[in-house]
């Protein structure tokens, strides 16, 4: 269940995120990368 919510918090942020950057394609993608880098170990 918990993996579950992860799983759907994380699409949920990317799919926020890809919105963001074809609203603003300035946008940095180091910004994401920090984001998935601290959400994306909590998955394993």
């Amino acid at each position: 269940m918990f993996s579950f919510i992860i799983d759907y918090l994380s699409k949920k942020i990317a799919l926020n995120y890809i919105e963001v950057l074809q609203q603003n394609d300035f946008l940095p993608l180091i910004d994401f990368l920090i984001v998935f880098n601290s959400v994306f170990p909590l998955v394993f």
